[in-house]
């Protein structure tokens, strides 16, 4: 794992200039820990926000120029501070790689967040910079509990006082692009990371990772992304099979096999099948999104009953009790025990719940790579547990357009700036 920082204060520099090297800043721990590694940045955004940016690839590289210096440089001309994230990837391990990027993703994210608290904490006692930068993991655990009590708007020493903290802090938002917004995604709904993070962008998202979310015929799983981040059954750890036919739609084709904007080589994720099954109009996204929530609440409500089920045969006696608890103890030590239980797990949309952090989330309808209704999913989660978000679809447009800014037709930005500045307030 990797992380880069650009602060804010650079942000002329790079707006003026033709690119950034992302590659040139990055931070590597020097050995891997159980706890996660320290580093000092000293923050410069004028309106104390900035963002984490996950690159994509499919899982089999990290798009660091492409996604990564374009976004540094969009951050930096609004005066937020970036840091981008690279993560393991097929390229330097075999799959399956879970749960390596997962790790490194949360370790960023605590590493950025215990650095930010140590600054604002030395800002507000003139005590000065500290020599690492780092907070003690007593610290790191009560600034988390603080902000999960502000969030249930339970109050530590009072309501009030604890959501004027919860407005005042520096806020950081995780920002990712296709295999690296699925990454996003399961980092921004786990519990133990979610009190640290204030918003999040999802563009073109890779979020299902199991057959269950199937729309009729179309596999919305992107398979190249789940045989990298799962395995393919070649590993040892078992077969993730496919449903509806989907593995035979997996190619090999690396990176930089579709055209973005600019006459520049957008990585394009395996996987890609036929646009025409997916291209959508405006009024049938907003009917999917209603469909999605509807769908995977009756999911939810069959799944508890299925549950429910399970726990009275297993209860019936001594020996059922026995064997339940030792296949628990099985799946624990062996997290490929049970592969679709795993394939769901993966799939961040069934992990929205009442706190996740406002999201936007960008698509297009009939991208080729990764389903449209990937977006729609986790768009549906957010509604259904009343969440704040922005779902923006343009109707036609390939995968991987990353921020597609002299693209009069593909530009999506405008609508981020809007988003940014007056839902979540990290831009002036």
């Amino acid at each position: 794992m990797g992380i880069a920082f650009y602060p804010a204060s650079k942000a002329k520099a790079r707006v003026n200039s033709t690119s950034t090297n992302t590659r040139a800043a990055f931070a590597v721990p020097a050995a891997a820990s159980s706890s996660p590694p320290s580093w000092t940045w000293t923050t410069a955004s004028e309106h104390r926000a900035g963002v984490l940016v996950i690159p994509g690839g499919g899982y089999s590289f990290v798009s660091l120029d492409y996604e990564g210096a374009d976004t540094v440089r969009f951050l930096n001309a609004r005066g937020l501070d970036a840091w981008v994230l690279d993560y393991t990837t097929t390229c330097a391990a075999p799959a399956p790689l879970y749960p390596a990027p997962l790790d490194e993703a949360a370790d960023a994210v605590r590493a950025i967040r215990a650095c930010l608290d140590q600054q604002e904490s030395q800002g507000s006692s003139g005590s000065g910079s500290s020599s690492d930068g780092s907070a003690t993991p007593t610290e790191h655990a009560a600034a988390a509990a603080v902000a999960m009590a502000t969030a249930v708007g339970v109050g530590v020493g009072g309501a009030g006082r604890q959501i004027q903290q919860q407005q005042q802090r520096y806020r950081l938002g995780v920002w990712g692009f296709s295999a690296g917004a699925h990454l996003a995604a399961l980092t921004l709904t786990r519990p133990d990371i979610e009190p640290l993070l204030d918003f999040a962008v999802l563009a073109y998202p890779v979020v299902s990772m199991t057959s269950d979310d199937n729309d009729g015929d179309i596999v919305v799983a992107h398979l190249g992304s789940r045989r990298n981040l799962l395995g393919d059954g070649t590993t040892g750890h078992g077969s993730l099979g496919g449903g509806g036919g989907g593995v035979s739609a997996i190619d090999a084709r690396g990176p930089g096999t579709g055209t973005g904007t600019g006459g520049r080589t957008t990585p394009t994720p395996s996987g890609a099948t036929s646009s025409r099954s997916r291209s959508q109009s405006g009024a049938s996204v907003a009917a999917t999104v209603a469909a999605a929530a509807a769908a995977a609440a009756a999911l939810k409500k069959e799944k508890e009953k299925e549950a429910q089920e399970q726990g009275g045969r297993t209860g019936t006696g001594a020996g059922g009790t026995e064997e339940a608890k030792g296949k628990k103890e099985e799946e624990k030590d062996d997290p490929f025990a049970d592969v679709p239980e795993l394939q769901r797990r993966m799939s961040p949309h069934r992990a929205v719940g009442p706190r996740t952090p406002p999201v936007f989330i960008f698509h297009t309808a009939n991208d080729p790579a990764v389903p449209v209704q990937n977006a729609l999913l986790f768009a549906g989660a957010m509604a259904r547990h009343a969440r704040p978000f922005q779902l923006l679809v343009l109707p036609d447009g390939p995968h991987g357009v990353s921020l597609a800014l002299d693209d009069p037709k593909l530009s999506w930005t405008n609508e981020l700036d809007r988003w940014l500045r007056y839902s979540v307030g990290v831009v002036g």
